[in-house]
Order: structure tokens, then C-alpha cells, then sequence
């Protein structure tokens, strides 16, 4: 009975490892491929604005939006998508710290505010 629940068990451990990485793998798919090769690791981590986003920006000309948050790091995250929701991209602005440098650097590259959940 013993060698039974040991098997049991380990196919068991096997099937949620399997699981695991599944859900890992897509994850990663629904970052863009864009932002991976781009920004590595960090677009993952960064990824996680579109959901939690502090700002919303919207760039008018490209129909594009941006979401940005402020992360544990400290850092701000920034993801950008398309009008129908497909991510265009995602990063890590990793010198900035402060709310302001984060409006600066969105409004200079086209984007204008348009929610505040701050």
C-alpha cells in the first residue's frame, strides 16, 4: 500500500509541475515577442501594469494606449497596447522613481493622461 501512494504522489507531483510550466509558457506568450527581445525579463515583470495600471495614457495619433504603474522596485513600469487590446510592448523605465518622470517621459513620446487611479 505504501509503494501505491509513493507512485500515486509522484505522478501527482509530476501532473502539477506540468501544470506549472504550462500556465508559465503562456504567460510568456501573451507578453509580445516585441517586448521580450527587446526588454527581456522586465517586460515580464512589467506586463503586470496592464492589470494594476496607476495611469492611463492615450496617444490619439497611433490609437494607442499606455499603462503605467509604480512596481515594488520602486521603479515604473510601462505596458502599451493597441486600440483592440494586444500588447504592443513592455518595460521597465528603470531610472525612474517619481510620478512626474514617468508623465514627462508619456507625454514627450505623444501620450496624454486620461486616468489617474491614484
Amino acid at each position: 500500500m505504501t509503494a501505491i501512494t509513493y507512485e500515486n504522489q509522484s505522478k501527482n507531483n509530476n501532473f502539477l509541475k506540468f501544470i506549472f510550466i504550462s500556465l508559465i509558457i503562456v504567460f510568456a506568450v501573451t507578453v509580445c515577442y516585441h517586448a521580450i527581445s527587446k526588454h527581456g525579463a522586465s517586460a515580464v515583470v512589467a506586463s503586470q501594469c496592464a492589470d494594476k495600471p496607476d495611469y492611463i495614457f492615450l496617444n490619439p495619433e497611433k490609437n494607442r494606449f499606455g499603462y503605467t504603474c509604480l512596481m515594488d522596485n520602486g521603479k515604473w513600469g510601462v505596458v502599451i497596447l493597441d486600440k483592440s487590446g494586444k500588447m504592443i510592448t513592455s518595460f521597465i523605465k528603470e531610472k525612474f522613481t517619481k510620478a512626474e518622470q514617468i508623465f514627462k517621459y508619456m507625454n514627450n513620446t505623444g501620450y496624454k493622461l486620461i486616468k489617474s487611479f491614484r
